[in-house]
């Protein structure tokens, strides 16, 4: 299906500005965002995992009671 499209050229390269076309309509609806997040989550699960970014675990959140904002 994706050859047809031109989304993957006969070298198997992708066209990444054709791809971010097709899923641009998911910022303004919905159900299609959630498709694709599902779709994401579902076929990258632990590429997902693997991703860097910031771990919270050992974060302490910590309310001063005598501070106070101006």
């Amino acid at each position: 299906m994706d050859k047809p499209l031109g989304l993957v050229g006969e070298d198997g390269s992708v066209d990444y500005g054709l791809a971010l076309k097709i899923t641009a309509p998911a910022s303004r609806d919905e159900y299609l965002k959630r498709a694709i997040l599902s779709f994401a989550v579902r076929e990258f699960r632990d590429g997902l995992r693997r991703m860097p970014g910031l771990s919270f675990s050992g974060v302490t959140l910590r309310w001063d009671a005598t501070s106070r904002a101006s």
